[in-house]
């Protein structure tokens, strides 16, 4: 799946630009009580060869986060003390790849990740699932099908096993752009009627596998008093194209999923917007 490596690919680059330094456009504006620190990472295996860790961090109020050390399982991550910011936040980012034996972490497998600083700790322990093995399949509709107004559309994919839900992002295009993130346990999302409105040249719709806390609630899954937050895993995505009308012109509609646009969108982007942390 190269889609899925040049991704992956890119999601590497950017956690070493993090780590020098750079600006962001992602606000992470977490609960008003509780620890000071608040995080959002992911974490998952890639095609079973290793383990990719990469957690985000941010202090209520601004200043340093409180945290010496990070365990990835047995092991440590140490904290860089680079910053970036965003909106006039500092934030912190530690990451974390390790190659490995496949047979060492595996799709549902449970890894615990666990904070230290200052005498405190927090933890959270997480089922992993694998970004290319995990990633779901749109079976219907083919990417590049054209629907007639006001049609229902049904978007079906496969079961992933050990996914406990799916993420799904919509972006609608109406002469600009319009986003939509949401989730289901199923493996069918019904577009919303207005995608196929009579103002409407094409839709995008984006589903992933992901293990993580409950979207429906503000509840993180970390426990302790160092930290509060999200850690999820997560999958690539499977995108299709949806192009409304037959008499949309020919030079804009494509033929197959190999011809269209390639989306600007990370899955983490996709799951930061499910779960509200995005401006």
């Amino acid at each position: 799946m190269l889609k899925n490596r040049l991704v992956f690919l890119v999601l590497v680059v950017m956690a070493a630009l993090f780590i020098v330094g750079c600006g962001d456009d992602d606000e992470v504006a977490g609960p008003t009580s509780g620890p000071a620190t608040f995080t959002n990472g992911e974490i998952y295996t890639y095609s079973g060869n290793g383990l990719y860790f990469g957690v985000y961090m941010h202090v209520q109020g601004g200043g340093y986060p409180d945290i010496d050390s990070i365990k990835v399982d047995t092991a440590l991550v140490d904290v860089d003390e680079s910053y970036w910011w965003s909106y006039a936040d500092p934030y912190w980012y530690a990451y974390y790849y390790e190659g490995k034996d496949p047979s060492d972490y595996e799709s549902g497998d449970s890894v615990r990740v666990s904070m230290y600083g200052s005498g405190l700790s927090s933890s959270c322990n997480i089922k992993i699932l694998d970004y290319d093995d995990d990633e779901p399949e749109i079976i219907t509709p083919a990417s590049g099908t054209t629907v007639d107004t006001s049609a229902t559309v049904k978007v079906v994919w496969n079961k992933v096993e050990n996914a406990e839900y799916y993420a799904i992002r919509t972006e609608l295009y109406t002469g600009s752009w319009e986003y939509n993130n949401t989730y289901t346990r199923d493996t069918t999302y019904t577009v919303p009627a207005e995608f196929t409105g009579e103002n409407v040249d094409y839709f995008y719709v984006y589903v992933l596998s992901t293990c993580g806390p409950d979207p429906a609630n503000y509840n993180g899954n970390w426990t302790g008093e160092l930290t509060n937050g999200y850690l999820y895993s997560h999958s690539g995505y499977d995108y299709t194209r949806v192009y409304v009308d037959p008499t949309v012109t020919a030079k804009v509609k494509s033929v197959g999923k190999e011809d269209d646009a390639a989306p600007n969108v990370t899955p983490r982007e996709i799951i930061q917007g499910l779960y509200g942390l995005n401006r």
